[in-house]
């Protein structure tokens, strides 16, 4: 009898293994060349381009200066159509040829250099993208020309490193597709709006924050879809969302379903503030 597991199987189990431990993907490689079949489109599935030294990659993910990234592109084109999620740190003038060369990305962390926004030819690339999760500073959402730019009518995860200004709220209840947002911002005022104008709305997260005893969560404090979390390490916590679906976003959802299940806050004081 032939020991060997159905192709379908196998190939289930290595794809997995692949996608869980990136640094895993050089051995499979040589394995079989039926294996290296399945396996190459996954090299470059989640990648980081930063200038900056101090983004460290986690779990055998790849990361980039931008000039290796073009030789990439240079010189394997195809395998760039595999990139699903993309970091961006300290990235300026390259912004917008790096993003057409991903054409299929969903998954985009980006932190751009200096107060000014995105070029028309980075707002084009980024309007060619499928994305689904956004995580940057909100004038790239809020100044993107016109608001109803294609990417951002099927964003369903956006964080907002900063609170916009209020008269650009409602901008945010446009978004059609919007079931996630976080701030880093501790803007209860803002949250609150969310809660009450973006319809679509499921989870709302305040990150590295915790209560302040002299503020009044009196407006969000009894609605179980806001979430107040310290997070530390943001750019880990990405990747690691991009690699294992475990990120910052998955906890929330945790936290939720137990608090309206009845389970005691850890925080009896603050039943939305999620003790990491």
């Amino acid at each position: 009898m032939d020991p060997r597991l159905p192709p379908e199987l196998e190939r289930l189990i290595l794809e997995l293994v692949a996608l869980s431990h990136p640094v895993s993907i050089p051995n499979l490689l040589l394995v079989a060349s039926r294996v290296r079949a399945w396996v190459q489109p996954l090299v470059h599935r989640t990648v980081v381009v930063t200038r900056d030294r101090r983004v460290s990659p986690v779990d055998g993910l790849r990361s980039y200066r931008p000039e290796v990234f073009f030789q990439i592109a240079e010189l394997q084109r195809p395998s760039l159509d595999s990139v699903r999620n993309l970091m961006l740190v300290e990235i300026d003038d390259e912004l917008a040829s790096i993003l057409s060369a991903c054409p299929h990305v969903q998954n985009l962390y980006f932190i751009w250099p200096g107060d000014d926004s995105p070029s028309d030819a980075s707002y084009a690339a980024l309007s060619a993208l499928p994305l689904l999760h956004f995580y940057c500073h909100s004038r790239y959402v809020i100044h993107a020309k016109p608001f109803s730019q294609p990417f951002l009518t099927n964003i369903s995860h956006l964080e907002l490193f900063d609170a916009p200004q209020e008269e650009d709220w409602p901008k945010l209840a446009q978004l059609p597709q919007l079931t996630h947002l976080g701030t880093g911002a501790h803007a209860i005022r803002f949250c609150a709006f969310a809660l009450e104008k973006c319809k679509t709305l499921r989870v709302l997260v305040i990150t590295s924050s915790a209560p302040n005893p002299e503020r009044d969560y009196s407006t969000v404090a009894k609605d179980w879809r806001f979430v107040m979390m310290q997070l530390s390490y943001f750019i880990d916590d990405w990747q690691r969302g991009a690699l294992h679906g475990h990120d910052y976003w998955a906890r929330a959802e945790d936290f939720m379903a137990k608090r309206r299940a009845g389970h005691p806050a850890p925080d009896p004081d603050h039943p939305f503030h999620l003790v990491c």
